[in-house]
């Protein structure tokens, strides 16, 4: 079966539900990791589960919209607190 509900896919994988709507929220994809059913039940692709715990899953979550570098801020802010060589 490729779809099946999150309690019968808690109690194959051992996952807790709160586990498996947390992977929902911050990995997965819906559409390809889960769907909504016509019910408004929420169904997981267990072919895809697999895949992403393979490693191999298409989309985990789609990167974030920001373009703010962190990295690069810190390291410029760094750069001012660092000593000159006189010269």
């Amino acid at each position: 079966m490729k779809y099946i509900t999150i309690r019968a896919f808690a109690q194959q994988t051992g996952y807790t539900e709160k586990a498996i709507y947390k992977k929902k929220a911050e990995h997965w994809t819906e559409g390809v990791h889960y769907i909504k059913a016509p019910d408004g039940r929420i169904l997981i692709n267990v072919e895809e589960y697999e895949k992403w715990v393979e490693g191999s899953a298409v989309a985990q979550k789609a990167p974030s919209k920001s373009h703010s570098n962190i990295r690069a801020s810190v390291a410029v802010r760094r750069s001012h607190l660092s000593p000159r060589l006189a010269t």
